[in-house]
């Protein structure tokens, strides 16, 4: 048989907060007998569903890996209406285990020497 890739697009709703979401994945086609010597159908083809693992959408899967040269000015360019404050308790034993946490749950990339 073939392979071949299979694509999905799903549309972000911005006016939402960004929620880990989950797909349940099948696989329709249809199967149909061929004669190996001719290469012609010998039957009429049938429907058939193949179950796929779960498709996972967090928020890691929309953020980009950016390489900043200089983040402190990239950061100070955005000016204070795109900042925002909050505070939020990690249970972990040390800092760099929390940084390191977070930079994969988030899909992000440490910048200025901040990931060791």
């Amino acid at each position: 048989g073939e392979t071949g890739n299979c694509f999905a697009v799903v549309e972000r709703n911005t006016s939402e907060s960004i929620a880990s979401c989950r797909f349940n994945c099948e696989m329709k086609f249809a199967i149909t007998q061929v004669d190996p010597a001719t290469g012609e159908e010998e039957s009429e083809p049938y429907d058939e569903e193949y179950p796929l693992e779960d498709l996972e959408v967090s928020a890691s899967d929309l953020m980009a890996r950016v390489a900043v040269p200089d983040f402190r000015a990239a950061w100070e360019s955005m000016g204070h209406d795109k900042e925002v404050l909050a505070k939020f308790a990690l249970e972990f034993k040390t800092q760099e285990a929390a940084v390191a946490a977070v930079v994969a749950h988030l899909g992000m990339q440490p910048c200025d020497g901040t990931g060791t």
